[in-house]
């Protein structure tokens, strides 16, 4: 995950194109600071996850534990090595948030470093990628909007009578990784630090009854984010899903109230 003060360090695609070559060869550029391995093209909805690397190999036959090595070697540089999640064609959703845990679940112990020894790992068990890139581009035609950095845009109710938008991304959690408490700042319309942020748990179940999806975005243009590892990311994972996702853990602190149940993540990325 990119921190909005990378200071200009390049990210790179790679594997949607059989001609490009190998892993190690897009390493070997030493322009990169970032590759995203594109694209786990299926996930959600109870779907098996699919990895479609355009003619690089294929998982199905077990032929893409050969960039493992590649992986390894990519990351002796100081390239991180991402898993790239979505693209132009797909089929990706996530229908409710348990759904959004079995997907992070599967990926956690697939590609990052999960525990889990039954887990089919497509580029060997000991190749360890660093974090999740995500570029959903099939949003359906559906219009989202961003609410809460502006405080004259009014209450969250109010933004879904407008009968206009699918899905409504509350912005920002603008702080998280590295060890920082997570931090939401909602430009004056309410404070996590005075509990008052609770009087929108009622907004969001009513924009929920009206079939508006309501995601936690975490990023933003201001903020300090930052995922240095992948127990890192896991750590990060949790704590989102206990107190905005519907998590199991009852100590957790969930800014919107214990029974305010958000269907998704926003990641929005500067």
């Amino acid at each position: 995950m990119l921190k909005a003060d990378d200071g200009g360090l390049i990210a790179v695609y790679w594997a949607q194109n059989g001609n490009e070559g190998s892993l190690a060869k897009a390493s070997n550029i030493d322009l990169y600071a970032y590759i995203n391995i594109a694209f786990l093209i299926q996930f959600g909805h109870g779907r098996d996850l699919a990895l479609n690397l355009a003619g690089h190999c294929d998982p199905a036959w077990n032929t893409c534990t050969k960039f493992g090595q590649e992986i390894k070697t990519c990351q002796s540089k100081g390239i991180k090595a991402l898993i790239s999640i979505g693209g132009a064609v797909g089929s990706y959703s996530l229908s409710f948030a348990n759904d959004g845990k079995n997907v992070a679940n599967i990926i956690w112990n697939s590609y990052l470093r999960g525990t889990d020894s039954s887990a089919t790992c497509p580029f060997g068990d000991d190749a360890v990628l660093d974090s999740v890139d995500f570029d959903i581009a099939d949003d359906g035609g559906l219009i989202a909007v961003y609410w809460a950095q502006n405080d004259n845009e009014g209450s969250l109710a109010k933004a879904s009578n407008i009968d206009l938008y699918a899905y409504i991304n509350i912005a920002f959690l603008m702080q998280f990784g590295n060890g920082r408490d997570l931090v939401l700042n909602l430009a004056g319309h309410c404070d996590p630090a005075w509990n008052t942020c609770t009087k929108f748990g009622q907004e969001i179940k009513t924009c929920q009854r009206k079939g508006i999806k309501v995601l936690i975005s975490i990023g933003g243009a201001v903020g300090s984010y930052s995922l240095s590892f992948a127990n890192d990311a896991k750590n990060v994972a949790n704590i989102i899903w206990n107190s905005y996702l519907g998590g199991t853990d009852s100590s957790a602190t969930c800014p919107f109230g214990d029974d305010a149940v958000l269907d998704s993540v926003d990641r929005h990325r500067w």
